[in-house]
C-alpha cells in the first residue's frame, strides 16, 4: 500500500478524534513521539518514518483547516472552535504567530531567488545584445 499519494480521510479523522479526545487544549499538547505510537495502529507502515510522515502530512493538513495547532515548544493539540481561557487563546497566538513567521521567511526566500534569476536573465539578456551588436 503506497502511503505517500493520498490521506484516507478516515485516518485524518481518526487523528482529529484522538486530538479532540486526548491533546484537546494547549496545556494537553504533545509531541509526535508522544504521539505515534497511539494513532494509526491498525494501519500497516513499511517504517515508523513512513508513519511519521504520513502523521505529519495528516496534521499539516488539519493545521491548515483550523483543526490543529502546533509550536516548537508545545506540541501538536486541537483547536477549540471558541474558548475563553486567555492562556489557550495566547497559545493559539503563538501558533498562529510561528506559522506566520515561518510562512514569512518562506517567500523572502522565494523572492530571493527570483532576484537572483532575474539578475541571470538580465546578465543573459546584456550578453546577447553585446553579442548581436559585435556582429553587425
Amino acid at each position: 500500500m503506497d502511503h505517500e499519494s493520498k490521506i484516507s480521510p478516515q485516518d485524518k479523522l481518526e487523528v482529529l478524534n484522538w486530538f479532540e479526545k486526548n491533546c484537546p487544549t494547549s496545556k494537553q499538547a504533545r509531541t509526535r513521539e508522544r504521539i505515534l505510537p497511539f494513532i494509526l495502529i491498525r494501519k500497516p507502515f513499511p517504517s515508523a518514518d513512513a508513519k511519521d510522515r504520513y502523521f505529519r502530512r495528516i496534521a499539516s493538513e488539519l493545521i491548515h483547516e483550523g483543526h490543529l495547532c502546533s509550536h516548537n515548544s508545545l506540541g501538536y493539540f486541537f483547536r477549540a472552535l471558541w474558548t475563553n481561557d486567555r492562556e489557550e487563546i495566547e497559545a493559539i497566538k503563538m501558533s498562529l504567530l510561528e506559522r506566520k513567521s515561518k510562512a514569512l521567511a518562506m517567500i523572502a526566500d522565494v523572492d530571493r531567488q527570483l532576484h537572483q534569476v532575474q539578475r541571470m536573465a538580465e546578465t543573459v539578456n546584456q550578453g546577447q545584445q553585446e553579442f548581436i551588436g559585435t556582429k553587425g
